[in-house]
């Protein structure tokens, strides 16, 4: 067992650069998370939040392909704005979600990092306090959309979450784009609706996971302030 927090956290980032074994990486934020005490506790959980972020964001820009499933992305959608709207409500903003009724082979496993990328970018870069999220219907694709008031600070993201979400993009023939119009910035992430798959999908309630330190959402929305400060 180790003894020293810093220790473990100069051990968490020098595993994650010369081992690839996630498990071993989730196992030892575990152990942080477990044995750091007071103040210390949650700027260590959210280090390793932002460790996990960051590796995350990795595997998908380097990511070639996904395994694709059927599932309703309307409700995927509908879960995780309702969740990211609780975890961001700590620092004034609110999150809400309007969606088309949609099922749709793609790769659940990656997509969901693409979407809580965009929130966080929203919410990191936006001067005004609201996040709209919205899934249309198109003839060929599907599109969500991430709005804000504000915009967009590219130098930061490219080689993190933007580069990643791009990439995810792709692997489900589709495009991701960015628009800008009185004020408002929108994050629009297209998925087309020709790709098929044998195998269903049941999306989760990722609100029953959000007391796990390092649900999905947590993790995902990790950059976006100091949680020290909660």
């Amino acid at each position: 067992m180790l003894k020293d927090l810093d220790y473990k956290l100069k051990t968490l980032f020098e595993t994650a650069v010369i081992c690839e074994n996630e498990r071993k990486i989730k196992d030892l934020c575990n152990d942080i998370a477990i044995s750091a005490r007071g103040e210390e506790k949650q700027s260590a959980i959210n280090e390793c939040r932002k460790k996990l972020r960051s590796l995350e964001n990795e595997k998908c820009r380097r990511a070639v392909s996904g395994e694709f499933r059927e599932f309703d992305l309307a409700k995927l959608i509908e879960n995780l704005s309702f969740c990211c709207d609780i975890v961001l409500s700590d620092i004034g903003k609110s999150v809400t979600c309007e969606t088309e009724k949609s099922v749709v082979s793609c790769c659940p496993d990656i997509i969901i990092d693409a979407f809580l990328n965009l929130i966080s970018n929203s919410a990191k870069f936006g001067t005004d306090d609201f996040i709209e999220v919205s899934l249309q219907n198109k003839p060929d694709n599907i599109l969500v959309t991430v709005t804000n008031n504000g915009t967009i600070n590219f130098d930061e993201s490219l080689s993190g979450g933007i580069a990643a979400a791009s990439n995810i993009a792709f692997i489900h023939h589709g495009r991701l784009l960015y628009a800008a119009k009185d004020n408002l910035v929108h994050s629009c992430f297209s998925i087309s609706k020709n790709e098929k798959a044998e195998k269903k999908y049941e999306v989760p309630d990722y609100s029953a996971f959000l007391a796990d330190e390092f649900s999905p959402v947590q993790i995902g929305l990790s950059d976006v302030f100091d949680i020290t400060q909660k």
